[in-house]
């Protein structure tokens, strides 16, 4: 019995030590004037969280992190609060998956989709209001395929076409 009182003591002691939370480990850094800048979660696979904050004490960023390379879901915010943009990246860092931007007003400005860095695929662009602007195709980086262009009513105002990132035609 005395034993198991001792394990426990020093598994409680361990958890509360120095910033460790469980198994890991956490780093807090700070603005001058004493309020949080960003925590960082150090987890024993090698990722690590981290959050960043504007000095008025609103989230900059949430990332993951890979021995020191950002991987994962990556989200970025305004110093309102509101999203930014939000990215997912490959275990080297790659831009890879879905993609979202967004205007301050929180109406989304551009989403597509990218594959190890590269766009791919169809891509929307929006006015502030939320109407279409845009839409785009890309094949690994490279403009392909029609790309249609809209005024603020929504009416079709010109169409490219493009092959191997080369404009072949305009309407």
């Amino acid at each position: 019995m005395w034993i198991r009182l001792v394990i426990i003591m020093l598994l409680i002691s361990a958890c509360h030590h120095a910033g460790e939370t469980g198994f890991g480990k956490a780093d807090t850094t700070y603005y001058s004037k004493g309020k949080i800048r960003s925590i960082e979660k150090y987890y024993p696979d090698d990722t690590s969280k981290v959050i960043e904050y504007y000095e008025n004490g609103e989230i900059s960023s949430e990332a993951t992190y890979y021995k020191d390379q950002m991987t994962g879901r990556a989200i970025f915010y305004y110093l309102n609060g509101a999203k930014n943009f939000e990215q997912h990246l490959d275990s080297l860092g790659r831009s890879h998956g879905a993609f979202h931007w967004w205007y301050q007003n929180g109406n989304l400005k551009r989403e597509g989709n990218y594959k190890e860095g590269n766009m791919v695929g169809e891509w929307k662009t929006y006015f502030e209001d939320g109407k279409l602007k845009r839409i785009e195709r890309y094949d690994s980086d490279q403009k392909n395929g029609r790309w249609l262009y809209f005024n603020p009513q929504g009416d079709t105002v010109k169409i490219e076409i493009y092959r191997n990132d080369s404009l072949v035609n305009t309407r």
